[in-house]
């Protein structure tokens, strides 16, 4: 704080005293209630003003003050002042720093040249005259944003009249501002792959990292520290060798170069184009290619140049260049091989390359999309060939591929469990009289009426083993219990009732033949009959289904007599609803004691309904009210309790924590030394991002007992980094023994502390309790 200036008339009073009165400097300082210094000051300002006595006497307050002390004079100077604008530029190219600009420099300036901390305090000056935001350094060729404008644009079809509204995805270079921008029909994976593959063409290179928000699109699994990038978003980081850097949820700072590059885009171009009709979304990108050029040109406001410039001094030289072919857009789905090794994809029946791992194998899908073509080749996983396979099996799904296969009539159909030769065209052939599909080549099995050397002769050409056909092969049917799996004799499924005569599996050839063929066959197997006159064995059997499916509340449901006694008199549907309902309370239930035991409340059995309001803590009722209905959390607000030693503070928060609990939200109380102290353990074994990650997913923190013993640098950090994670989108409730106002003083350092009382204070509720300690009025006598 600089010393308040004497008043003019003490000034004319010294003045007066030295020169009448003959008075020494110590008296009239005595005199006047200044020190001694002050009046020297004053006797050499008049000296060498050469004003004296008489002549301050015939003068104003203002002359003279004029005269005493006139303002300074700028000093002259001859040294040469740097391009503060050309250094800026300068220091965004990799590698660049201030001591190497400074040298260079003092080289042109030679004589002329500052010194370098007058440089650099010179150049920092300056850099604060520019708009204030979060600094953030953009070496050339590092950083592409890219993101989609909020703002639509309408397009017509001509034919019908429908207005469809086009997304506008906008990029932009981090050195250079350049700026990129096309229109699609939404904002699927493949929008946003295409425009970025449209982005990287535009600029004929590839920079080392992609800077999108996290959309589902995108990020597989969303997430502030880690997160999961989509298959196709891994596929164009691979072919284009660009490494993704998703900006963190609700955290915008981070890509803030392309959210101003979508305002500029919004301003220059598509408010240009509002009173314009489009009626195909290549005339809109048209027009907006036109305008883009036109943006790309404008001359900055306070730099040199204009972004295309820009471009080409600092971006273009570090960009790396584009792969030989451009990627292909592909479209994943996860599909399972039908009975004929197809897989069904948009309409269309795609050959697979192989038989998957039996029949109805997982495979993973992908169509190659060029230019909106569709390629119609089908892609799997490879996998080993399963033991034991027999050597007909996919044959029917190759045998169009297979070379060189025989022609075969209708007197040559197949007779695989055909006794004599009469309706045999009914079951081989085709409804039209055509044979069936070759089997790529291998021999026909002869049928159970043909003699042995026959049957080893063909199976010698076809590599089996020569024997005679089983009368097996005929595939009879039998009726199945579906909770029953069929199996070898004596294997018992848990949970499934068993067969009085278990039989071999039914072969996988026989869903290949066609249902009249499946009728005729007979069944020479016993039926699995159900006695409908069991009831508690069905009632056991549907209880083993719903412990199956996790209906924990309708098996309470079904053993609770009482419930069953008054719902017999019901309809079916009011007794499914019953049930229902019981399994929904149920579940709430678990889920509510879940969330209480992972809350790890200090005082479980507080809640909102046995506050006492008659005693004097100075709460106010309406505000309890509504924090009690948990707005307040979902809005991200914070609550703050204060109060002296035992007035309840702990109390009330776990109330508020339990309400929270029953509500759905996630809790976690702990102490906050104890929760410093983990967050430190944490920095000596690595998981401190871990930690600090399952934090800022809790719905409510509570903080006990905030402020109650110093803090350190570490400490005091570490509660900046949690705070900034939760602010705004997660709530937390503190207590502490300190009222807000002292909070400050508490944490010491005033950076720090400014940013985390505004992240704690902003739009936070308060409860300052009252009143003498509640142990000391409720310990026992």
């Amino acid at each position: 704080m600089p010393t308040p200036r004497v008043l003019m008339s003490k000034i004319r009073r010294a003045l007066q005293l030295l020169a009448d009165a003959g008075l020494s400097t110590r008296q009239v300082a005595a005199a006047l209630n200044i020190s001694k210094t002050t009046v020297s000051e004053i006797a050499m300002y008049a000296r060498d003003a050469g004003v004296d006595w008489p002549l301050a006497s015939t003068l104003s307050d203002d002359e003279l003050q004029a005269r005493l002390y006139p303002p300074p004079r700028p000093r002259s100077t001859h040294r040469r002042e740097p391009d503060y604008p050309a250094l800026h530029q300068e220091l965004k190219r990799p590698g660049v720093t201030l001591q190497l600009l400074w040298e260079e420099y003092r080289a042109d300036a030679e004589a002329q040249a500052y010194r370098y901390s007058a440089f650099c305090e010179k150049y920092r000056a300056w850099a604060k005259t520019l708009k204030r935001s979060m600094r953030q350094i953009h070496p050339g060729g590092e950083r592409l944003f890219v993101d989609y404008a909020g703002q639509t644009v309408p397009v017509v079809d001509a034919a019908s009249g429908e207005i469809r509204r086009a997304q506008v995805f906008v990029a932009v270079l981090g050195a250079s501002n350049y700026t990129y921008a096309c229109a699609t029909w939404q904002q699927t994976a493949t929008d946003w792959v295409g425009s970025i593959i449209a982005t990287l063409a535009f600029i004929a290179g590839v920079p080392r990292l992609l800077v999108p928000d996290q959309p589902r699109a995108l990020i597989a699994n969303p997430d502030a520290y880690e997160p999961v990038t989509a298959r196709l978003m891994q596929e164009l980081g691979e072919h284009y060798g660009v490494a993704v850097l998703p900006a963190r949820p609700g955290r915008p700072q981070d890509k803030a170069k392309v959210e101003v590059g979508v305002q500029v885009v919004e301003r220059w171009i598509l408010a240009r184009l509002r009173n314009r009709r489009f009626f195909t979304l290549a005339e809109l990108n048209g027009a907006i290619a036109s305008l883009l050029a036109d943006l790309n040109q404008r001359p900055f406001k306070k730099l040199p140049g204009c972004r295309r410039s820009a471009f080409e001094a600092l971006d273009a030289p570090a960009l790396k260049p584009l792969p030989a072919v451009a990627m292909v857009l592909a479209q994943f789905k996860p599909a399972r091989v039908n009975i004929d090794y197809h897989v069904a994809f948009e309409g269309h029946s795609l050959l697979g390359a192989a038989p998957a791992r039996g029949r109805g194998g997982g495979v993973a899908h992908h169509g190659h999309h060029a230019g909106g073509a569709a390629a119609p080749p089908a892609h799997r996983r490879p996998c080993p060939q399963p033991p034991r396979r027999r050597l007909h099996h996919g044959g029917r799904a190759h045998a169009g591929l297979a070379p060189g296969a025989p022609a075969v009539d209708a007197c040559q159909a197949h007779r695989l469990g055909r006794a004599h030769r009469r309706g045999h065209r009914r079951r081989g052939a085709l409804a039209d009289g055509t044979p069936p599909a070759p089997r790529a080549g291998l021999p026909r099995l002869p049928g159970p009426d043909a003699a042995g050397p026959a049957v080893r002769r063909r199976a010698a050409g076809g590599r089996l083993r020569p024997r005679t056909v089983h009368p097996g092969a005929e595939l009879p049917q039998r009726q199945v219990h579906p909770g029953v799996r069929p199996g070898p004799a004596g294997h018992r499924l848990a949970g499934r009732r068993r067969l009085t005569h278990a039989q071999p599996r039914q072969r996988a050839r026989a869903r290949l033949l066609r249902p009249p063929l499946m009728a005729a066959i007979p069944a020479t197997h016993p039926t699995l009959s159900i006695d409908r006159d069991e009831p508690t064995m069905l009632h056991q059997h549907t209880l083993d289904q719903l412990r199956g499916l996790r209906l924990d509340g309708m098996i309470a449901a079904l053993n609770d007599t009482a419930t069953q006694a008054a719902a017999e008199a019901l309809p079916f549907e009011q007794r499914l609803a019953l049930l229902v309902q019981r399994e929904l309370d149920w579940r709430d239930g678990k889920r509510v004691a879940r969330l209480l035991k992972n809350a790890r409340l200090k005082v479980s059995s507080a809640c909102i309904e046995d506050i006492d309001w008659r005693a004097g803590r100075g709460l106010d009722r309406h505000l309890v009210t509504a924090l009690a209905e948990g707005d307040w959390i979902r809005r991200g607000r914070n609550v703050l309790i204060t109060g002296a030693t035992g007035c309840g503070k702990t109390w009330l928060g776990c109330a508020l924590a339990q309400q929270a609990a029953r509500q759905g939200f996630t809790v976690l109380y702990t102490r906050a030394t104890r929760l410093l102290q983990e967050l430190q353990v944490a920095h000596g074994d690595g998981s401190f991002g871990r930690r600090l990650g399952a934090l800022a997913k809790l719905d409510l923190l509570v903080l006990d007992d905030l402020a109650i013993a110093p803090i350190a640098a570490q400490e005091r950090q570490d509660l900046l980094e949690l705070l900034d994670d939760r602010a705004g989108s997660r709530s937390t409730l503190i207590t502490s023994q300190l009222p807000t106002s002292a909070w400050h003083q508490w944490l010491g350092e005033p950076t720090i502390a400014d940013a985390i009382m505004d992240r704690l204070l902003h739009g936070s509720h308060t409860l300052a309790l009252k009143g003498e300690s509640l142990r000391r009025t409720k310990a026992p006598a």
